[in-house]
Parts: C-alpha cells; structure tokens; sequence
C-alpha cells in the first residue's frame, strides 16, 4: 500500500468514525430533558466529563484484553470510542462557551 493509499483510507475511516459518532450524538441527544441545559448535568462542572472519559477509556482498555482472544468480538469497543469522542466534543464545548461567557 502506498503512502497516498494508506492516508485516503485513513481520511476515509476517520471521516466514517465522525459522522457514526455524531449519528450516536444526535441520536441520544434526543433523550436527554430539553429544558435543562447540558451543564445542569455536570454537578462537578468539566470535572464530570473527564470521569466520563476515563470510564470509557479504562472499558477500551479491558475490552481490548478480550479482543486478543476473540477478535470478533469488538463492536462494544466502537461504542466506547465513539463515546469518547462525543464526550470529548461536549467537553470542548462546555469549555468554549464558558470561556465566551466570561469575556
């Protein structure tokens, strides 16, 4: 495989895994009380969002250990990272709109 082979799939995985993740977002979004804004979630502010990550950071972790023994089985690995990756993007949020509140 070729440099450019190898960064036109990379692109094209990374651009499926945003657009799964942000499907997932939308998707639980819709469960959430819409007359309470998402920080009202965080008792401990950012703090909370951080846990959230770690959690699944460590879940990744363990199901990785599982995988090596049965490597079909690692749709619940995708289910970590994708929440990974909306937390993160909440998370930048949060902290985007805090810091344009306090200017």
């Amino acid at each position: 495989m070729t440099i450019d082979e190898y960064n036109e799939q990379l692109n094209a995985l990374l651009a499926e895994c945003e657009e799964t993740a942000k499907r997932i977002r939308d998707q639980k979004g819709h469960s959430y009380n819409s007359a309470v804004r998402f920080e009202d979630y965080l008792l401990n502010g950012p703090q909370d969002i951080l846990y959230e990550i770690h959690k699944k950071v460590l879940r990744i972790k363990s199901l990785l250990a599982i995988a090596e023994a049965h490597p079909e089985g690692t749709e619940p690995i995708w289910d970590s990272v994708y929440d990974i990756i909306n937390y993160a993007k909440l998370l930048y949020a949060v902290l985007k709109m805090r810091e344009e509140r306090s200017v």
